[in-house]
């Protein structure tokens, strides 16, 4: 899927997602938090392209942030509210897990795809988001959550709810609806 990118910033590394062709970017806050310079790495057909970005938005209650790049032209990915907050709905995340940490080449770093299928819809603060029964590390964060069958970004993965109870430290995935960005983020 175009329109995956790696974000790097001084502070470390994540994902994120171009939504429209003018070049603004969807990532989590925490990706971006406490940096004043930042990357995107755009992935083509056996290349890259790297552009500097501005931070133009911000809403850490919701955890996005939104990035522009610089002028230019960019294929956006496709976005989809989901009325019905169902459970069982096949998804996969599409991310930079551990950053470039995996390769020995940032040139060959390519985007990894894990599978999975929402688990439950939940609410704390007055917010919704749904529980992921799916495997996400660090540098994860910011992936555009995918449902199957449309194909269309759903959400996106923001982290994992831990709890540790003495020897024993569990942890599952979350993701906010894609539907925050759209109220939250852009102008009416």
């Amino acid at each position: 899927m175009k329109g995956i990118v790696y974000i790097e910033t001084e502070n470390g590394s994540g994902t994120g997602f171009i939504v429209s062709s003018c070049g603004y970017c969807l990532t989590c806050a925490h990706v971006v938090k406490n940096s004043r310079e930042f990357y995107v790495r755009i992935s083509g057909n056996n290349s890259f392209d790297i552009f500097q970005a501005e931070l133009f938005s911000v809403n850490e209650n919701i955890d996005m942030a939104v990035l522009k790049l610089e002028k230019g032209k960019y294929q956006n990915c496709a976005l989809m509210d989901i009325p019905q907050r169902e459970i069982g709905n096949d998804i996969i995340i599409l991310g930079y897990p551990f950053g470039k940490i995996v390769s020995d080449n940032y040139d060959s770093l390519s985007l990894s795809l894990t599978k999975g299928y929402v688990s439950s819809w939940q609410k704390r603060n007055n917010l919704e988001y749904a529980l992921l029964d799916i495997s996400a590390k660090a540098g994860n964060s910011g992936s555009p959550v995918v449902d199957l069958k449309s194909g269309r970004i759903i959400g996106i993965l923001c982290g994992s709810i831990i709890q540790d109870s003495g020897n024993l430290r569990e942890e599952i995935n979350y993701m906010y609806p894609i539907s925050y960005f759209y109220s939250e983020l852009t102008e009416d």
